[in-house]
């Protein structure tokens, strides 16, 4: 349930969760690869975005990103994120 919420949370289009925020088809492969962009900026924004929303929790930020936790690992230090600018 709290990885639903997570999920609603990081998705929302506005500062409130609405029942199309939780109704998800999870065999969407859009929301999969997403984190997958050619655009390093965008995918940096999505990873500095997700750790926002989960306060720097990185084991469920790859849970919102869909990537596991080594690899948000690598991403952070890929793009040199650091706590102090999320």
């Amino acid at each position: 349930m709290k990885d639903i919420v997570l999920f609603a949370a990081f998705h929302a289009k506005g500062d409130t969760i609405t029942a199309t925020d939780i109704s998800f088809n999870l065999s969407d492969t859009s929301i999969l690869s997403e984190l997958h962009l050619k655009n390093e900026v965008a995918e940096k924004q999505r990873i500095t975005d997700a750790l926002k929303r989960t306060a720097w929790n990185k084991t469920q930020a790859a849970k919102l990103l869909n990537i596991s936790r080594p690899t948000l690992d690598y991403k952070i230090k890929q793009f040199d994120i650091r706590k102090t600018e999320v």
